[in-house]
């Protein structure tokens, strides 16, 4: 059994069969108080990164996902696990990430727990299809090169 178990730690985090737009609480609020809705996305692909600033692996990762979006000229949005989202777009701005950020504490937590990520460990990253299909889901510090492999594979 502990063999089994330990296997499935190291297999690829596959994507739920669900598909975005038709999941409740897609609205979140951007730091200037303007509401964000994630079914904004439709008809392009996406990938959508859960984190927070309190979150070490969240931080490492940001500034590869920042250079992958410029770089793919995809669409990202950040949400922001965080109460304080002012500080939590403040910290994307010092640290020039380009692409929206959002969020919102309980709602970023219940989303995730919808999307299959139960106990909400972050950093949490999704890819989703033009409509809405989530395609790939990552719990943990993203490997680049395979975020970058599955982006190709969509397109």
């Amino acid at each position: 059994m502990k063999k089994f178990l330990g296997l499935l730690l190291w297999l690829p985090s596959l994507a739920l069969a669900a598909n975005l737009f038709a999941l409740p609480g897609l609205q979140f609020a951007r730091p200037d108080a303007a509401p964000f809705d994630l079914a904004s996305l439709r008809g392009q692909p996406a990938v959508i990164n859960f984190w927070a600033t309190w979150c070490p692996p969240c931080r490492d990762e940001l500034p590869e996902l920042a250079a992958l979006q410029q770089k793919s000229g995809m669409t990202f949005v950040g949400i922001a696990v965080e109460d304080n989202l002012k500080f939590a777009a403040e910290y994307a701005r010092v640290h020039d990430i380009t692409y929206p950020v959002a969020g919102g504490k309980n709602a970023a937590i219940t989303l995730m727990q919808q999307l299959g990520n139960t106990h909400a460990a972050m950093p949490f990253t999704i890819l989703i299809d033009p409509a809405g299909e989530v395609v790939w889901t990552h719990k943990g510090r993203i490997p680049i090169d395979r975020l970058e492999q599955r982006m190709r594979a969509l397109r």
